[in-house]
């Protein structure tokens, strides 16, 4: 069985660590104006994400639009704040 779920992440730009399963997938995401917050919503298998042993650490990165990102990162969702307007992009650092 599968589930769905949400992370709010704090940062707009730079560095944040998640504890997820290997497997686990970012499913979407979305800029909430109202919070001010990136939000994630990850895809894990129910089974496995409920034992910690199975959690890893995951990297990822908040990039706005025209920064560098390096070569190995992995792109993973991007999402829109309409009212400034600015653009995150969020990739997966191996």
């Amino acid at each position: 069985m599968k589930t769905i779920h949400k992370y709010a992440i704090d940062k707009l730009e730079g560095e944040f660590t998640l504890q997820l399963p290997i497997d686990a997938a970012v499913r979407h995401t979305e800029y909430l104006f109202a919070q001010r917050k990136i939000v994630l919503w990850v895809e894990v298998d129910a089974d496995v994400f409920i034992k910690p042993e199975n959690l890893v650490e995951r990297i990822f990165h908040v990039y706005k639009t025209g920064q560098g990102i390096p070569s190995t990162a992995i792109y993973v969702s991007s999402c829109l704040d309409q009212y400034i307007p600015e653009t995150y992009h969020i990739y997966e650092l191996k």
